[in-house]
């Protein structure tokens, strides 16, 4: 059902996007965390993204944690068909191109992954998530 309804949210967004001259672009990477233990991460992912100076939101219905970055780029957690996914996502306001949008991808890897390098090991550690810096995305 929620991919179901994941499925027609982003149907939504891309044929909003088509109307208004945009569009959405979006990479997917499973974790190896279980859905179940997912929500655990939700607290250290939002403390080593604040530690890097970026804002965190976990969605109501409590099954991700969106981080918000500058130049169109949301870094999501989320859990999705009973699995948990790191995903990268853009819809832009913007008219980007195709190569724009992939560069934006991209630049947003590196930040996700140490995102998620920080958590994992807060977890694994019990300790509180060490302060790092952003990578540069030029």
């Amino acid at each position: 059902m929620r991919l179901l309804a994941r499925s027609l949210a982003l149907a939504s967004l891309a044929s909003l996007a088509l109307v208004a001259g945009c569009a959405v672009s979006e990479t997917r990477s499973l974790l190896p965390l279980s859905a179940a233990d997912a929500p655990r991460s939700f607290t250290p992912i939002a403390q080593c993204a604040s530690n890097m100076g970026l804002r965190s939101q976990v969605t109501e219905q409590k099954d991700q944690i969106q981080i918000f970055r500058d130049q169109g780029a949301t870094i999501v957690y989320r859990i999705d068909g009973g699995k948990y996914y790191q995903e990268i996502s853009i819809v832009s306001t913007t008219d980007f191109s195709e190569a724009d949008r992939q560069k934006k991808l991209q630049e947003a890897r590196p930040i996700a992954d140490q995102i998620w390098a920080c958590a994992d090991s807060a977890m694994r550690n019990g300790a509180p998530p060490v302060a790092v810096a952003a990578p540069d995305s030029k």
